[in-house]
This record gives structure tokens, sequence and C-alpha cells, in this order.
């Protein structure tokens, strides 16, 4: 199943590609305030490990712990800063990019290794979120290790002690995905679909015999996942916010998800189409058409039902990591087929055109998308405006957060020095009795009743007494707004 290739070029094309990958993720890396998801993480790692694994929180999260976990030993190292927090994404995204190089070194050849190291490795949609506190990146590394390991399974024939651990393995990996997002058990489904494929072309006298590692690798994961059940089972009778709930149908931004997954949320049609080059070649067919389905497989989930809550690229990560080693090892498999015809000449013309007209493409996409990227000032700036807060405030001021149901995690993480409160609150008069000034924070109006909220809190306030101050030091952002009332 896979193309032999020397193991010491094959490891330092994996290593060029993670060194490369953490390099570009590790740039600016602490430079931009924590988002308001990433304040959920830090929320939710700061609580006590027992807490962590058994899902309990006053904050209610629809993600399993296992994420909260890694990036709660990172902050037991280097602290709640930014750099910290989001540094496990940085190394999943390194770790995604080692694993792709050596998955499509395995099944395709040294030269495919190279460019889907070096695609994953630049990737402006992987690195966005290498550099975010979110469970993506560790999504996108587990499931190329559940794919490595499976292309290993097949490799192995009969049994012995190798085959046998490499299935265990497998079992835990599965269950890790599980215990790092709900959204890993599309890719687990489209992956049973490819082990039953697998199955089909074995003849039935060996069936047992094949299959029995298999049953011993769905055991593992099981008893790995087990565990999680009565927390998860808890979580989804709350859910609170509708996260669990669904409606069939396809969601609305079916059409978007599939277009940014085809091309890696490029919009770069052409370099895309490049990748179907290993289709024309008998050999490579089947692989490479494999790998598109486990890619997009797991967006029939979003076909058949309608999650309430939006549904974004992000979730289905690991489908982004696959899909990048179809494109990028059929870039490789394009550029082989090139410099293996013709004279030493010819095959030189060749390669020096196919490689300047893909690297002007998509160098030029991938350098502009990527300084945008770096250049940007951060999404939401909730450093700036606790900051702010802690050094205009005095004794007795207080923070409102609308609505207080997210708003008030961000003041948790950035701890303004001031209590926050919410002006829903019966009690909201005698938390204001003392204050001076009153801040207004507010986020995420999308929806009329959150506008509500915050014209109910502004009314309450003028009720109280408080009129607008006019603040020009207040640090302005499009996402979070902060007003200053003081008492008149």
């Amino acid at each position: 199943m896979s193309t032999p290739r020397p193991a010491y070029a094959l490891a330092v094309v994996a290593g060029a590609s993670a060194l490369a990958a953490f390099v570009l993720a590790s740039y600016r890396l602490g430079a931009t305030s924590l988002w308001l998801d990433e304040t959920f993480t830090v929320v939710d790692a700061s609580r006590s490990w027992l807490d962590v694994f058994t899902w309990t929180s006053e904050r209610w999260s629809p993600h399993p712990p296992l994420y909260y976990a890694v990036v709660k030993a990172s902050m037991a190292v280097c602290g709640a800063t930014e750099a910290c927090v989001r540094g496990p994404s940085a190394l999943a995204h390194a770790g995604a990019a080692a694993l792709a190089a050596v998955i499509a070194g395995r099944l395709f050849g040294l030269l495919p290794a190279l460019t889907t190291g070096a695609l994953w490795a630049s990737l402006p949609y992987a690195i966005k979120y290498a550099q975010q506190a979110r469970h993506y990146s560790l999504l996108a590394l587990l499931g190329l290790a559940a794919l490595a390991l499976t292309i290993r399974g097949l490799d192995l024939d009969g049994a012995g002690a190798a085959r046998s651990r490499v299935f265990v393995a497998l079992g835990f990996v599965v269950g890790a995905m599980v215990w790092t997002h709900l959204f890993a058990l599309p890719l687990l489904g489209a992956l049973a679909l490819f082990w039953c494929g697998w199955f089909v072309r074995r003849s039935r006298s060996s069936w047992r015999a094949h299959a029995r590692p298999w049953i011993t690798s769905i055991a593992v994961a099981i008893i790995t996942i087990a565990p999680l059940g009565p927390p998860l089972l808890r979580n989804w009778q709350a859910d609170p916010s509708g996260h669990f709930a669904s409606r069939p149908g396809p969601v609305e931004n079916v059409g978007a998800l599939i277009g940014d997954l085809l091309t890696l949320a490029t919009d770069a049609w052409p370099l895309t189409a490049l990748a179907v080059v290993p289709w024309l070649i008998a050999s490579q067919r089947l692989l490479h058409v494999g790998l598109v389905a486990l890619a997009v497989a797991p967006l029939a989930v979003v076909v058949a039902r309608n999650p309430s809550h939006f549904v974004p690229l992000r979730y289905f990560m690991p489908s982004v990591a696959i899909m990048t080693m179809a494109i990028g090892s059929g870039w490789g498999i394009a550029a082989a087929a090139v410099l293996g015809r013709g004279t030493v000449r010819a095959r030189v013309a060749a390669a020096v055109l196919v490689f300047a007209a893909l690297g002007v493409a998509l160098g030029t996409r991938i350098a502009s998308d990527l300084r945008r990227h770096f250049a940007a000032d951060g999404y939401e700036r909730w450093d700036q405006v606790a900051a702010f807060v802690a050094a205009d405030s005095t004794s007795g001021d207080a923070v409102v957060a609308v609505p207080y149901e997210i708003v008030r995690w961000p003041l948790v993480a950035y701890d303004p020095g001031r209590p926050v409160v919410d002006a829903a609150d019966p009690n909201f008069a005698a938390a204001l009795a003392d204050a001076g000034r009153v801040y207004v924070v507010a986020s995420h109006i999308d929806r009329p009743e959150r506008r509500a909220a915050r014209q109910a809190a502004l009314r309450r306030l003028a009720a109280l007494g408080f009129v607008r101050e006019r603040s020009p030091a207040a640090p302005t952002d499009e996402h979070v707004e902060l007003l200053v009332y003081r008492r008149r």
C-alpha cells in the first residue's frame, strides 16, 4: 500500500515541515488579546483537575475536557499569558505538519511528502487556529494520527505484537479525539467506512483474522470514551444554549463549507484542480480519491442535519488537514510525473515552469493571506478593556456585563479589578450603591434578545441616576463596546 522510501529522508522532510509550521505559528503568538472563545478556554482550564475531567463548571460548555486539561498543564508551566495558553495549539500544528508529511510520503513518495508538509505548515487557515487557544489544531493532529495508524494497520498483515500495538494505539487516539471535540465523530464515521471498504477487498476465509484487531481497537476506544458518558449525558440534558439541538435538512452555509474545504479556505480553485492529476494515474487513483472522500464525507452530517448553533469549517479541522494532504500530495505527484519524463533538459525545463507557476500562484495567495493575518491587531481587545477599567476606576466602581452570561467570562480571564454585575439581577441597585462610575461592557449583541438586554441595562442605569460620560481614553473596538457612566 505504501511506497518504500529512505526513512531518514522522510524524517528530514517531516522535521523540516514541523519546524516551519512551529515558526509560523509562533510568530506574534502572544501579541493580541484572547478573543471570547479563548477566554472560555482559560476559565475552563483554571478549574481543578477533578472539575476539568468531570466536565463540572459554573460555565456550561458543550466541549469535552481533554483540550482544557492540556491547556491547564501548559498554564501550570508558564501561566495564563496569551502565548502560554496558545502554545499547545502551535505545537499541535507543528505535529500535524510532520504527520501529514509522513502519511503523504508513505502513500505517494518523498516529493508529495515535501509539498504536503510545506502546504500545511504555511496554510493561513491552519495557522489562524494554531494561534488560538481552542481545540481545533489538536483535533487535526489527532485526526491525522488516527489516519496514520489506520494506514499502518492496513500495511501490517497477519498477527503479531507490532500489529496489536498499532490497533490498541488507534483505539486510544480515537478515544482522545472524542474527548477533545464531539465533531470528531463524523470523521470517525468516515474512517469506519474506509475500514469497511478494506474488509470488502479481503477474502471471506481471512475476514475473521483481519477483523479481530479492528474489534480490539473499537473495544479500546469504547473503554476510553466510556467515562465521558455521564457528564456528556448531563450536559446534553442541560444544554441551555441549544448546542445539541438540530433539525432535518442541510445547514444554511453548507455550500460555503464544501467550497472552503475543497480550496482550503483560499478560494483558489485552479490550485485545487491541479490536485486531481493523481486521478489520471492508475496506480495512485484509488488512494487519492479515497483521501478526498475521507475529507469530504464528515460534512454529510451537516447536509443531513441543521444544528441550531452555527457550524464553521474549523469544526472539521481534521478534514481540512486531510484535504491539505490530498491537494499537497497531488501537486507532488504532478511534479514527479513531469520530472520523470523526457530528457534531462526537458524535465528540468518542465519542472521549472511547473514550480514557477505553482510557486507564484500559491505563494502570492498564501503570502497575502498570511500578511493580513499577522498584521491584524486581534479580534476582540478584552485585555485593553480590562486594563482601562482597572486604571480609570476607583474603589466602589463596578462593571455591567451585557449579556452577562457571555461577557462575564472575558472579565474573569482579564480581571478588571472591579465587581462584574448583571443588570437583570434583582440586587442590581444595591450592587451599585457605592459606585461613582459604572463601566458597561457589551459584546456579541447580534440577537434581538441581547439588544433588548443592552437597552434594559442602560435604562436601569439612567433610573439609578447615572449619565453617560465621554472618555476619549477608552479603547475602541468594533466587537466590544465600552461605555462609561458616572453618578449624576
